[in-house]
């Protein structure tokens, strides 16, 4: 398991108390531009990422949705169909057994493939997209200012490199 360097961690920390420190730093007519400034480009990539979200949501939701429903509609055959033959495999025909099974893997692979790739379309915009749009919302709604924000988030990470190598 690779560790984080201790001087990575205190290069982090320097640069998260530079910036949380800038109330002492930048005079106030300074820290409004800054401020003005870092909360416009956090505004905008929180709509990009809204955008983003929708859209993946949009896509799996409404334009896929059909395929989904009836892929899920073939999950529960399949669970159907297997405890149906789990349960009569003595009075049927071990052909009929064969055949039952493999329509049934059939269908456990189109709907399994179909739900899977669904999940993973929706699963990295909203995961991803979710935490680009939280940080930049603390950013932009942070009450002692945008840059103190970054500070702080900087801080963070300086804090789950710690317990990395912990």
């Amino acid at each position: 398991m690779s560790t984080i360097s201790d001087s990575t961690i205190l290069l982090m920390q320097c640069i998260a108390s530079t910036f949380m420190a800038a109330d002492y730093f930048l005079s106030s007519g300074q820290r409004e531009v800054v401020n003005k400034y870092v909360k416009e480009y956090a505004e905008a990539l929180k709509k990009r990422t809204e955008k983003s979200i929708k859209e993946a949501t949009d896509e799996v939701f409404v334009e896929n949705f059909s395929r989904v429903l009836t892929s899920m509609i073939f999950l529960f055959v399949l669970l159907v169909g297997s405890s149906a033959l789990h349960y009569l495999k003595d009075e049927l025909n071990q052909w009929f057994i064969l055949v039952g099974v493999i329509i049934l893997m059939i269908a456990l692979v189109g709907s399994f493939s179909t739900i899977l790739s669904s999940a993973l379309r929706l699963f990295t915009p909203v995961v991803l997209g979710g935490t680009v749009w939280s940080l930049a919302s603390f950013v932009s709604f942070c009450h002692k200012g945008s840059i103190f924000a970054i500070g702080f988030i900087f801080l963070v990470i300086s804090f789950i490199f710690r317990y990395v190598n912990i």
